[in-house]
């Protein structure tokens, strides 16, 4: 009997693991999909830009801390949402 118990523990644990990771699975696919649309936002956002105006001249030293324009982009938006 307890050797019926513990393979059904044992079952349920691994269920219930399975499920975990489904969930990080799917919670990393959100958050790529959100990044996808944040990029796309972000290309836009730069090409409307005017690089001579107020904005766009403080984005330009904004960005200097950054691998990318769009990855200063992408952060700027996210942090102004």
């Amino acid at each position: 009997v307890k050797a019926d118990f513990a393979t059904q523990d044992a079952a349920l644990e691994l269920q219930k693991q399975q499920e975990l990771e489904q969930e990080r699975i799917r919670q990393q696919q959100i958050k790529a999909k959100q990044l996808e649309a944040l990029k796309k936002q972000a290309k836009e956002w730069l090409e409307k830009l005017d690089p001579f105006s107020p904005e766009g001249l403080w984005f330009e030293r904004f960005s200097e801390s950054y691998p990318s324009k769009l990855e200063a982009a992408i952060e700027y938006l996210q942090n102004n949402e």
